[in-house]
């Protein structure tokens, strides 16, 4: 019995250990990666005063990494920089200089490199240890593809100074399948303040490491977040799904109904691409009896400023009121049961249901992108078949074709 006594000490003081470690942690480190090393600069200068306008408080951190192009100035005391710094955000109502602390400046970085994210990731770890944490990316955003079939494709986080590099999709996922390992957990909530983001294709890239996500099917407006508002709502109660929430109510609140942002639970995703793939291997394998629904829906689908990116919802929608065969109009309603299921919280835009899918309106858009079907959504679905077989017959447009810019 006397020899069972040292173990169990040893268990209790390492419980005590761990209970002082996680006691003294905040409830949320929010981790905003703010690439201003472009054309964003002075508005996502101008979020980081919205930042202070809140602060860090007893319940939350709030960390910057901000890259700028052209030399800025803290305060007048300054004589520029146009390097990468961090800072620890502190409340400063100025809205004309930054007040937070300075943690510290690394130079010159390239943001849409991963391993910027993942040493991002790696310094609030280590410096800023919480219970739950928060990623903000803050840059352009192009879905999971870039406009022009001659550039690079890249997805989010563009860097004017390194050529233009920005995060593709295998990038992203490379970094924040990382930062969960480091963080010993998912990522409980994840805005892209960016434009476009808001596709399964993004959606499938992330659902690994992230538990919600906030984003946008359409272009963001100029002023993108209301970090004041939004932060001024994020406390120590505060889950993951209530912090996207907040992120899509003040968003909307600040830019207007008619824009679109929605937050998806990441853990109902499984369904969504459940359901996609059985209607897509039933379109597949029955694409001439299809292919008239099809060609029609497109012609009316809601489609964002990427023409090839359009709502999936209002895609089923369109397919199921031209009264398909009984077999298709349910796999068509699993698919518009799943997404709405997993979308908790949306816009009021008109046939913006919260998630975009990628539809080109040509073989040559098509097969111009190998890389889509590389992605985690067109290696779990057969969405990439579906399109490959549709579109390679010669009567694979839409009577109204629109551009895919």
């Amino acid at each position: 019995m006397k020899r069972a006594i040292f173990p169990v000490t040893l268990f209790f003081l390492v419980f005590l250990f761990q209970q002082a470690v996680f006691s003294s942690d905040k409830s949320w480190t929010v981790m905003v990666y703010s690439c201003a090393d472009n054309d964003l600069q002075d508005a996502l200068l101008a979020d980081l005063n919205e930042m202070e306008m809140v602060g860090s408080g007893d319940d939350v951190n709030i960390v910057v990494q901000i890259d700028t192009l052209t030399p800025v100035r803290a305060d007048t005391s300054e004589t520029g920089w146009n390097t990468c710094r961090r800072y620890f955000v502190k409340k400063d109502e100025d809205m004309q200089k930054i007040g937070s602390e300075l943690i510290e400046d690394i130079g010159e970085v390239n943001m849409g490199d991963p391993q910027t994210l993942m040493h991002f990731i790696d310094f609030c770890h280590a410096k800023y240890p919480a219970m739950n944490y928060a990623l903000i990316l803050e840059n352009h955003g192009d879905g999971w593809r870039r406009k022009s079939r001659e550039q690079q494709v890249r997805g989010v986080c563009y860097d004017e100074t390194s050529s233009n590099d920005g995060l593709t999709m295998p990038e992203l996922k490379q970094a924040l399948d990382y930062g969960q390992n480091v963080l010993c957990g998912k990522i409980k909530a994840m805005d892209f303040d960016a434009c476009l983001m808001a596709m399964a294709e993004v959606a499938s890239q992330i659902a690994s490491a992230v538990d919600f996500v906030s984003f946008a099917e359409e272009v963001e407006p100029g002023p993108g977040n209301d970090y004041t508002a939004l932060l001024s709502q994020i406390s120590g109660s505060t889950d993951g799904a209530a912090f996207t929430t907040a992120v899509v109510d003040t968003f909307l609140a600040g830019n207007g109904q008619n824009n679109t942002k929605s937050a998806l639970d990441l853990s109902k995703l499984s369904a969504i691409e459940k359901a996609v793939d059985d209607f897509a291997v039933y379109c597949r394998d029955h694409i001439d009896t299809v292919r008239p629904s099809v060609k029609s829906a497109l012609t009316q689908v809601k489609r964002f400023q990427i023409q090839s990116y359009i709502d999936l919802v209002h895609m089923m929608e369109l397919m199921k009121g031209d009264s398909v065969e009984a077999e298709l109009s349910g796999k068509i309603d699993a698919v518009i049961a799943s997404v709405k299921s997993g979308i908790i919280k949306n816009g009021n835009t008109t046939n913006a249901n919260g998630l975009s899918i990628w539809f080109p309106e040509a073989q040559a858009d098509f097969t111009a992108k190998p890389d889509y079907l590389a992605l985690e959504f067109t290696q779990i679905t057969a969405w990439g078949e579906f399109l490959g077989k549709y579109l390679s017959s010669p009567d694979d447009t839409p009577d109204d074709p629109s551009p895919d810019l």
